[in-house]
């Protein structure tokens, strides 16, 4: 955690702790500026000197009428005030003169410049810097000389400017930067209301009634933030820590662990299996039963043999055949998707195996190739395999174990070169009992069977899934990179995805296009309310009575934090039942909290 970033609040509310970063946090509308973030100076940017002996500080006087342009020679006086525009030596700065003598209480500098109105002031033991309708307070008996560089028509950086080469002075006429300021005294050890802006200290006191990590998000300007909360318990007190981090801290910090959750996950195999592909299929994830399947995936695609990938709809099996094309020797060739299912059933044996002139009512002049010419080197990727006529898939057989074909209508035999991949969402072995599926051809594209997870199989690697996705979603609406905020992804992970990765995707670009900031928030995320009664096969009484005692103890896990006494009473079961039930159904932390 950057300590920058954070504001450490004790138990009765008082500052014990500011970064840097977070100084533009405190409040503006007080007597005395709290502090301002670092930065640059750029021309039009107002910088106000004041020196009460300018006999004493004629060096830093010097340095800056070098940086003004100023061509004015200083006398003998016993103070000035100098304002001018930085980098803007067309434009003359004000400089005013004390005389020698003591100056009575009284307006010392009362002017506009560049759009500014400038008040300087003497009253009392305090010199009063008034710009525009903000005002500093600095105390004239210890005060030798000070700064103030205004941005925006607003202070934003001020400072004593007592040891020249050490201090924010020197930086900011030699470097022409501007580091942070903080007024120690005006800060530590008094109450949040009183130092914090009023709208962070709105969500900072919300978050005191709460004991858990939460967060929420605050726009300011062009920027929008991120504010979180926990409690840390020390031996004496419990104390408050916030973090406030903007969108672009949040989403190089995202980038990072997104990387750095890759490496791992793509490194995590590396010395059990070989290959330069390995990491095509990273996108699955790093559980155990991903990892298997990545190990098959892995194996499968440097050989030629027939590949049968199942599962769900939307689980991303057309991704992974092309991933495993890619990754196979015959990556040079065409790699030939066809969805059996969008195929008009009249039409698929001309389709798959090409047709010659006059081959029937209709035919093109000179005939056409088929999906396995076209495929010819490469890979044939037959989607939804089980949609292909009963009478036609004896053809289809015969090319597998022949490598020839016909075209319809044609007597010429046709070598076939293709590298087959098969998928289907259905359950093959039911169809064959059922005298839909040729048992043959079953046993022929069923060599090397993969089976793909659904989604809500593969909750712990969700962020690495979202983090994939997300860029490319918003690549191609052609807008910024997002991120997802803490309770958006909650909701996601809480959803059973039915439609798999394909559901995500559209869910993620709905959400990116519904964004009004540069992060994607819980509201943005709209999810079906027809989830429950969704069903991908055919299950029992039992699994339905289990589906909904997983969901119950999983909802009362949440409802008290993940204390399972708690949600044991709720539930009205015993303690060793709700323990016995958690390992049960594989209940996992990450789901309840």
């Amino acid at each position: 955690m950057n300590t920058a970033n954070l504001i450490i609040l004790d138990s009765e509310e008082k500052v014990i702790f500011i970064g840097n970063n977070v100084l533009s946090f405190l409040s503006t509308r007080k007597n005395v500026p709290l502090g301002w973030t670092r930065g640059n100076i750029e021309m039009g940017d107002l910088f106000l000197y004041y020196a009460s002996d300018a006999e004493k500080k004629k060096d830093e006087i010097a340095d800056i009428l070098n940086v003004c342009a100023s061509k004015k020679n200083i006398k003998e006086c016993k103070g000035l005030i100098m304002v001018f525009c930085a980098d803007r030596n067309d434009l003359l700065p004000i400089i005013k003169l004390f005389p020698s003598e003591n100056v009575e209480n009284g307006v010392l500098l009362d002017t506009i410049y560049e759009s500014n109105k400038i008040r300087v002031l003497k009253s009392g033991k305090e010199i009063k810097v008034t710009l525009n309708r903000q005002t500093v307070s600095f105390p004239e008996d210890t005060l030798e000389s000070l700064y103030l560089l205004a941005k925006d028509n607003t202070i934003h950086s001020l400072g004593y400017a007592d040891q020249r080469h050490d201090s924010d002075l020197h930086i900011l006429l030699n470097e022409k930067r501007f580091g942070p300021w903080v007024n120690k005294s005006a800060v530590y050890n008094h109450k949040a209301g009183e130092v914090l802006n009023d709208e962070v200290y709105r969500i900072v006191h919300e978050f005191r009634s709460n004991d858990n990590q939460q967060d929420r998000f605050l726009n300011m300007g062009a920027k929008t933030y991120r504010v979180t909360s926990t409690t840390v318990d020390l031996p004496e007190e419990t104390i408050q820590v916030i973090s406030i981090c903007d969108s672009e801290t949040i989403m190089k910090d995202l980038s990072d662990s997104s990387a750095a959750y890759k490496r791992i996950t793509r490194n995590s195999q590396q010395d059990a299996i070989s290959g330069e592909n390995f990491n095509a299929f990273s996108l699955l994830g790093d559980d155990d039963h991903m990892k298997e399947v990545t190990r098959l995936l892995q194996k499968s695609s440097v050989t030629n043999t027939t590949i049968l990938l199942t599962g769900e709809s939307g689980t991303g099996k057309t991704f992974i055949a092309g991933q495993i094309h890619k990754a196979s020797r015959r990556s040079s060739g065409p790699f030939i998707n066809v969805n059996c299912a969008a195929i008009p059933y009249q039409l698929m044996e001309s389709e798959l195996f090409g047709y010659e002139e006059g081959a029937f009512t209709g035919a093109k002049k000179g005939g056409k190739k088929g999906y396995f010419e076209m495929a010819y080197g490469g890979t044939l990727f037959l989607d939804e395999i089980g949609e292909i006529p009963l009478q036609l898939q004896g053809k289809l057989l015969e090319v597998l174990q022949s490598k020839t074909f016909y075209h319809v209508g044609g007597t010429r035999q046709i070598k076939s070169d293709v590298r087959v991949i098969a998928a289907t969402n259905k359950n093959l072995k039911d169809m064959v009992k059922e005298k839909r599926f040729r048992e043959d051809l079953f046993y022929r594209i069923n060599v090397f069977p993969i089976d793909i997870p659904p989604l809500r199989e593969r909750r712990s690697v969700l962020y690495s899934i979202v983090m994939d996705i997300l860029p490319d979603v918003c690549s191609r609406l052609g807008i910024e990179p997002l991120v997802l905020s803490s309770q958006a992804y909650k909701k996601i992970q809480q959803y059973p995805w039915p439609g798999n990765i394909r559901e995500l995707e559209n869910t993620l670009e709905k959400a990116a296009i519904l964004s009004d900031g540069k992060i994607i928030l819980a509201d943005d995320i709209l999810l079906s309310d027809n989830f429950n009664t969704f069903s991908a096969v055919p299950v029992t009484l039992q699994e339905v009575r289990e589906n909904a005692e997983r969901e119950a103890i999983v909802n009362a896990l949440r409802l008290y934090q993940g204390d399972k006494i708690k949600a044991a009473q709720y539930l009205n079961i015993g303690r060793t039942n709700i323990f016995d039930k958690i390992k049960k159904y594989n209940i996992r932390t990450d789901e309840v909290i």
